[in-house]
């Protein structure tokens, strides 16, 4: 097994340091999802001091590399206003760049900040659309806002926003998450 193997493992038994000491270097030497997993380590202060500077530079590091986590991540922090001022606009931009790489989460909260106007303008076809895209590929409340949205909209609305969907599905050729 190799030594992000090593960390995940040592993650998953709860040792913290153990993967602290196996992840630093490899987060060092570039390997985005090792930059990851260690700024969720300084996030929650697990096997080391809780530092948000330092968990926001290493989720930094890991997005810029385009990992999806690390975006949806960031995006998590900019809206809750978590170790960085609240800041509606940089979460929508997280996320969108994390929904664009398939993560669930991110679609969900995309399609709720098109609905709500948070950080973007308000636009119910792109919400019905993300909603529609995590919903089908397995996000229980995307459903249920999706069917919220529809009752909002116009048919031709629910149309574009479906072919939206439809479109955006076709060239991203993931699998299905159950």
């Amino acid at each position: 097994m190799d030594q992000f193997g090593l960390a995940k493992r040592a993650l998953v038994g709860g040792k913290h340091a153990t993967a602290l000491r196996l992840l630093t270097p490899l987060a060092e030497e570039g390997h985005a999802p090792a930059q990851t997993r260690l700024g969720e380590l300084y996030r929650h202060g697990q096997g080391v001091a809780r530092d948000h500077d330092e968990a926001l530079s290493w989720f930094r590091k890991a997005a810029d590399q385009g990992d999806a986590d690390a975006q949806g991540i960031l995006g998590d922090m900019f809206y809750s206003g978590e170790g960085v001022p609240r800041d509606d606009g940089k979460a929508a931009r997280w996320y969108h760049q994390a929904a664009d790489q398939s993560l669930l989460d991110a679609q969900f909260n995309l399609s709720v900040m098109y609905h709500n106007g948070q950080g973007v303008t308000q636009d119910n076809i792109q919400a019905h659309m993300w909603a529609n895209i995590a919903g089908v590929r397995g996000h229980k409340k995307a459903r249920e806002i999706r069917d919220v949205l529809a009752k909002q909209m116009t048919l031709a609305q629910i149309a574009e926003a479906q072919k939206m969907a439809q479109t955006w599905m076709a060239s991203h050729s993931d699998p299905v998450e159950e």
